[in-house]
């Protein structure tokens, strides 16, 4: 099917760039949407300092912009304020008040275009008189329009960063309003309520399972419907992106293991698989064949993960029912730090056998590296037996990094199997060493074992595994040793088996040892270590897309880790005397 064009102007003062920027990135993010969901429109963006061509015109500059966006013969035009009217043009206060009053005009004579209108909500309070006046220009024009006879509806939104996602929500609903405008006659018998569980996630977490969401779908007519099929569609909307696992088959890359199953009726098996784009997932021709009067279906919405590290405390799911157009909302996810890291270091210690075979002396300063959990099962293993929540209210969480569909369903076509984790939760460290001559041992798994089964073992150290060759044995503990790269060393931990619900503490040991030669003068001298939730580093091959910023470990991916974090880590700073000898090489 052709897709036909909708155009969106983009109008607005110089004090909203960031939004105006965000334009061009949500029809972006929101096109492969479309196109995946089969919906037929692809938005396009005007913008004059884009399109207008420089030039003199009777009108002024304006008469250069006017021609160049044709705002009566567009579809959308998107009007952005916050603090600032704009600069006066002839017969208006300002640019962007005549180019909404062409566009109301237009509409007024053959109800297009739709006028989007945008309300920055962020205090502000002016500093100069210039500043006072545009402020109090602009309160008197949203005055004027809100007094009107036929008044615009005006949309506030929370600040720059969060425009993005309220545009896509909006220009989405425009589209499938469109799409289903014919099919509103016979799905208006049925009433929709939406709930759902929320779930607490770990605020360093770039792919965290959120609380499930539940449709309920009651058919309120006295007969039958005569429309056969009877279907219809949903779209998920999430005040961050969406970083469920993708397909990354040719022709599918935007179909994700985020499933949509009808729960309660016996014999029902179907799963609706989500198509993914940016911060929406939409499931498409949801089956709602055979409903008699009275009948309430329900449906469930899993496996979706959201990038938890963006900010948003709450992170909140918007459903939207293709045809009908309606929307709910619903918190899904509580944003709350998982992760509380110490180090300590005690007095440098000799082996019990310290001498080396060249007759020098080893010795070694012991560290304690404690990895804390700020709430009860943030440290989670890949795959649970139990059941996947736990407690209630806002104390509900994944027992796993797996959800609990993974042993059952696989995208189509792909070999993920839907749902599964790659890997338990792991603990990395950093340690910034900026002197020669040190050696590093880490435990090989936690110590101070604890009865509730808490185990966990060292996964990998440097750029590769440990190498289980470079061994030695302090004080009854296995040690290995972790390779220093330019005065960098590296140490990753995975959590293998825990058997309590509360939270939980996990230590390791750690060694700096070096050479001591009798009678030799030492030197003191600080270093960093660093702690945090890991995976937090790409794959080499996979480096030039975290790079970039488009395409960084926020977003959803057919090749990323999950669970994957962010890099910012706790650090602790430390000191260490070691032979003067060994700090010159």
């Amino acid at each position: 099917m052709q897709a036909k064009v909708l155009r969106i102007v983009v109008s607005s003062p110089s004090d909203v760039n960031v939004e105006r920027d965000a334009v061009d990135a949500a029809v972006a993010n929101l096109n492969p949407t479309l196109r995946g969901a089969n919906v037929p429109y692809q938005f396009v963006v005007s913008r004059w300092e884009r399109d207008a061509i420089p030039g003199m015109h009777p009108s002024g500059p304006q008469g250069r912009i006017d021609e160049a966006l044709m705002i009566p013969d567009c579809d959308f035009l998107v009007c952005i304020f916050w603090k600032r009217f704009g600069t006066p043009v002839p017969g208006a206060g300002s640019g962007t008040e005549h180019e909404m009053r062409q566009a109301i005009a237009a509409w007024k004579k053959r109800q297009s275009p739709q006028l989007l209108l945008y309300f920055n909500n962020l205090p502000f309070t002016p500093a100069t008189t210039e500043e006072e006046a545009q402020y109090q220009r602009l309160k008197a024009f949203e005055q004027e329009l809100l007094s009107s006879v036929n008044p615009p509806l005006i949309k506030r939104y929370p600040g720059p960063d969060q425009f993005h996602y309220v545009l896509v929500r909006d220009l989405l609903a425009s589209a499938l309003k469109l799409h289903h405008a014919d099919d509103t006659h016979h799905l208006a018998p049925l009433r929709f309520a939406v709930t759902a569980q929320p779930a607490r996630v770990r605020a360093e977490g770039y792919s965290e399972l959120v609380g499930d969401i539940f449709v309920k779908c009651t058919y309120a007519a006295d007969a039958p419907s005569s429309h056969v099929p009877l279907w219809t569609s949903f779209v998920v909307f999430f005040n961050t992106l969406v970083t469920s696992r993708l397909s990354g088959l040719p022709d599918m890359n935007v179909v994700s293991e985020t499933i949509l199953i009808e729960v309660g009726r016996p014999g029902v098996s179907k799963v609706n698989y989500g198509l993914v784009s940016g911060n929406t997932v939409s499931f498409d021709r949801v089956e709602l064949t055979g409903m008699q009067p009275g009948e309430t279906r329900t449906f469930r919405i899993t496996n979706i993960r959201c990038n938890a590290t963006l900010g948003a405390h709450r992170i909140l799911a918007s459903v939207v029912v293709a045809g009908l157009v309606e929307e709910f909302s619903a918190e899904v996810g509580i944003s709350t730090p998982a992760l509380s890291f110490a180090a300590r270091s005690e007095e440098p210690k000799r082996p019990e056998h310290p001498t080396n075979a060249d007759g020098t002396l080893f010795v070694y300063t012991p560290l304690v590296l404690t990895f804390k959990e700020e709430f009860a099962n943030a440290f989670k293993t890949k795959t649970s037996t139990s059941s996947m929540l736990f407690g209630g209210g806002a104390n509900v969480v994944s027992l796993a990094e797996s959800s609990v569909e993974g042993p059952h369903l696989r995208i189509p076509g792909s070999s993920f199997i839907t749902g599964m984790a790659d890997c338990a939760t792991r603990f990395g460290v950093r340690f910034h060493l900026p002197y020669l001559g040190v050696r590093l041992f880490v435990s090989a798994h936690n110590i101070h074992p604890s009865p509730d089964n808490l185990r966990a073992e060292g996964v990998r150290a440097g750029a590769g595994l440990i190498d289980t060759s470079k061994r030695l044995t302090l004080e009854g503990m296995e040690m290995c040793e972790v390779s220093i790269k330019d005065h960098v060393a590296c140490a990753e931990w995975e959590l293998i088996e825990r058997g309590s619900l509360k939270s939980v503490t996990l230590e390791f040991a750690a060694a700096l040892a070096f050479e001591e030669h009798s009678g030799e003068p030492s030197a003191e001298f600080g270093y960093l270590v660093y702690g945090e939730l890991a995976p937090t580093r790409p794959p080499a091959a996979e480096m030039a897309a975290f790079l970039d910023g488009s395409l960084g470990w926020g977003m959803a991916s057919s090749t990323f880790p999950i669970p994957r974090f962010t890099g910012s880590a706790a650090a602790v700073s430390l000191k260490i005397t070691v032979p003067w000898s060994r700090v010159h090489g």
